[in-house]
């Protein structure tokens, strides 16, 4: 009975989240000259949106999923680095903004494919993510151009970044591995080998702003793999998600590609504790 009540309230807050997306059409065109106007107004305003959207998808997680670790950094700006273990990934890292006061602020960088989606694609332009085409030559600028509005704009921030690039998957971890050998560096076995010139650009631009902190986040659920986005959504799921935080300062890192590098050897070492103590367990 528990777990069927569970359902129907999750299914009570996702027709508040089907409003928030009806309500967004309207506001994705009347929101379209604000944004050209002036931009750090239209993305200030946009945060009751984003601060709505992510409290209700937060509410649906909640019912049925646990994520165990201390989540609560404090309410300034940074830079988010994490691995990418799933579709769940931006509930993972909005809970923890959400813990630490900055739920209205986290913008992600996402992938130029999302234009297939128009309402939800020019609301996430408005609300202020970096959309890239995941070709480093083609994104450089844009880039720098965004940082650089950020940090003279004043707006709070968590920008997330995922280096690996992808999802986690025993396929790409095969590629990881074979250009792991290629560099002569240790295979990871439960992370991608993380790409390091947008990692090395962004810190570049952000050493004398602003924001001068990197918080490195490490997540692995605990049953084998990640359950789809609408099984959290919607299910009652059993897994328990791991999360270890630490945060570094920017002006203390000398080698970019090295430091990145032994962020996700730690995080695959963490990973194969968790994974241990959880068999353990059972």
């Amino acid at each position: 009975m528990k777990k069927v009540f569970k359902i129907l309230v999750k299914l009570i807050i996702f027709l508040g989240v089907m409003g928030m997306f009806i309500l967004g059409a309207p506001f994705s065109i009347l929101a379209y000259p604000l944004h050209i106007l002036n931009k750090p107004l239209c993305i200030r305003l946009s945060t009751f949106f984003t601060y709505t959207l992510w409290t209700l998808i937060s509410w649906m997680f909640n019912l049925s999923s646990t994520v165990h670790g201390s989540i609560d950094i404090g309410n300034e700006s940074y830079f988010v680095i994490s691995n990418h273990i799933g579709s769940v990934d931006f509930i993972l890292i909005n809970e923890i903004a959400r813990k630490s006061g900055m739920i209205s602020h986290v913008k992600y960088a996402v992938k130029d494919g999302l234009r297939v989606f128009p309402v939800f694609y020019q609301i996430i332009v408005y609300v202020g993510f970096l959309v890239l085409k995941r070709s480093f030559e083609k994104d450089k600028k844009k880039i720098i151009r965004y940082l650089e509005f950020f940090n003279t704009s004043g707006i709070p921030i968590w920008f997330v970044f995922y280096p690996e690039g992808s999802r986690f998957s025993e396929e790409l971890k095969l590629k990881s591995w074979k250009y792991s050998d290629e560099k002569g560096m240790a295979r990871l076995n439960n992370v991608l080998f993380p790409r390091y010139k947008g990692f090395k650009l962004i810190c570049e631009n952000l050493k004398n702003s602003r924001i001068k902190k990197i918080v490195d986040v490490t997540f692995s659920y605990s049953e084998n793999e990640v359950p789809p986005l609408w099984k959290f959504l919607f299910c009652d799921t059993t897994g328990i998600f791991n999360c270890d935080i630490r945060v570094v300062s920017i002006d203390e890192i000398d080698d970019y590609e090295k430091f990145l590098y032994k962020s996700f050897e730690r995080k695959d070492t963490l990973i194969t504790k968790w994974n241990s103590n959880a068999t353990k367990e059972k």
